[in-house]
């Protein structure tokens, strides 16, 4: 399913913004996702980093297992949802 072309702009537009924060909150939290929502009603994008045990079980093990096949540390998932789709997005980040 495609993504919808507005979260895919504020996805393209506030990527190192959203890195920033998955960062911060997972090493203050611990593992998680960063959860981005278009809210129709609002007009605006929400952003929730969601602790693992606050991920619904069938989201969570989907990630555990594109864990257990990249073996990398440096990969960070991004769920990212409207009316019509929901897409888990993995971000493999680069050294600068």
């Amino acid at each position: 399913m495609a993504m919808d072309k507005q979260l895919e702009a504020f996805l393209t537009d506030n990527k190192d913004s959203l890195i920033q924060i998955y960062i911060k909150e997972r090493s203050s939290r611990g593992d998680g996702i960063l959860h981005i929502l278009k809210n129709e009603e609002k007009k605006n994008v929400d952003v929730v980093f969601l602790e693992m045990n606050q991920i619904p079980e069938d989201l969570e093990k989907e990630i555990i297992k594109k864990k257990e096949i990249v073996k990398k540390d440096n990969v960070i998932y991004f769920y990212v949802c409207s009316k019509e789709s929901s897409i888990l997005v993995q971000i493999e980040l680069t050294k600068k």
